[in-house]
C-alpha cells in the first residue's frame, strides 16, 4: 500500500522527489550489501518498527510522508541551495535556511542515532534517505530555478518535463534501471576495492553536496542549446554519473550506519541496561 501511494503522488507532483522510489531503494540496498551482522541487529528491528521489511523500503518513507502537515518542518531538509550568483559552492556561500538544509539533516540524524536519542526509526529513515538526495546533483543546485524544477526539457515527446525530473527519474529508467535488488548486485560485483575505499574515505556531508554541484553546470547545457531537449546523447553521457552517484551514496551510507554500530556500542557499555528478572 505504501509504494502504490508514492507512486501516486509521483505521477501527480513529480518535481518533489529525489531519485524516485527505485533510485533510494537502490541506495539503500546497497548500503545493506554492506553492513555488518552487529549492524544489521539494531538496523532491521527499527526499520520493522515503521512496518516496512527492508531498509530498502523503508528508505523512501521520508517522501512518503512529505505531505502530511506534522512533517512539513523536514522539506527544506530534502536539498541545499546556492545562488547563481555565487562565485563558487562552499560552507560561505550555500543557502542552509533557518529550518535546515541536507547537509545539516545528515548529521543532525546521524548525531541521534549514535547517541541512541529521539525516535531512533525516524532518524534512521531521514538518514538514509537524505544520503541518496545530497548525491543527486540537482538537490544542490540554484534557489533561482528551484534546483531545476523550473526548467522545461522536451523528452520523448514529453514537452514540459521537468530538467530536475530528468535527473531524480528518467536517467535511470532511460538506463534500464528497474529492479533495485537486480541493480545492487550488479553495482556490487564490479565495484573494487580502491573504489569503495575511495568513497568512503570522507563521510562529510558538505564533501559531497560539493561533489554533486560540480556536475551542475554541465547538467544545464541542455538550457542553453539552440534546441533544448533531452536526447539520446545527453541519457549516453549523464545515465553513468547517476549510477556512480548512487554507487556512492549506498556505499557511504553503509559506512556511516557501520561506524554507528560502534558509538552505540560504546554508549551501551558506559550506561548499561539493567536487566529485570521475573519475581
Amino acid at each position: 500500500m505504501k509504494k502504490w501511494c508514492l507512486l501516486i503522488l509521483m505521477c501527480s507532483s513529480p518535481s518533489v522527489f529525489a531519485w524516485g522510489p527505485v533510485g533510494h531503494s537502490l541506495v539503500c540496498e546497497i548500503a545493506w550489501s554492506t553492513l555488518t551482522e552487529p549492524t544489521k541487529q539494531w538496523v532491521l528491528p527499527i526499520v520493522q518498527s515503521k512496518g516496512y521489511d527492508s531498509l530498502a523500503d523503508a528508505c523512501n518513507w521520508a517522501d512518503e510522508i512529505r505531505r502530511e502537515p506534522q512533517y512539513k518542518h523536514l522539506s527544506p531538509m530534502h536539498y541545499v541551495n546556492v545562488s547563481k550568483a555565487a562565485s563558487d559552492f562552499n560552507e560561505e556561500t550555500v543557502l542552509c535556511g533557518p529550518k535546515s538544509c541536507v547537509i545539516e539533516a545528515i548529521s543532525t540524524y546521524q548525531g541521534y542515532l549514535a547517541a541512541k536519542e529521539g525516535s531512533q526509526a525516524e532518524a534512521l529513515l531521514l538518514l538514509g534517505h537524505f544520503v541518496g538526495d545530497i548525491h543527486q546533483p540537482l538537490h544542490t543546485g540554484y534557489k533561482e530555478d528551484r534546483g531545476g524544477n523550473d526548467i522545461l526539457q522536451s523528452f520523448k515527446g514529453r514537452k514540459s518535463l521537468r530538467l530536475h525530473y530528468v535527473w531524480d527519474v528518467s536517467l535511470l529508467e532511460e538506463s534500464g534501471v528497474h529492479d533495485y535488488r537486480k541493480t545492487s548486485k550488479e553495482f556490487m560485483s564490479k565495484v573494487t576495492r580502491k573504489e569503495k575505499d575511495k568513497w568512503t574515505a570522507d563521510l562529510s556531508p558538505m564533501s559531497w553536496a560539493e561533489e554533486s554541484h560540480q556536475w551542475l553546470l554541465e547538467a544545464y547545457e541542455v538550457e542553453k542549446s539552440d534546441r533544448p531537449q533531452i536526447d539520446q546523447s545527453y541519457i549516453d553521457r549523464f545515465a553513468p554519473v547517476v549510477h556512480e552517484r548512487i554507487l556512492a551514496a549506498g556505499l557511504r551510507l553503509g559506512e556511516i550506519l557501520n561506524r554507528l554500530t560502534l558509538q552505540r556500542q560504546s554508549i551501551e557499555k558506559a550506561h548499561p541496561v539493567k536487566k529485570t528478572t521475573d519475581p
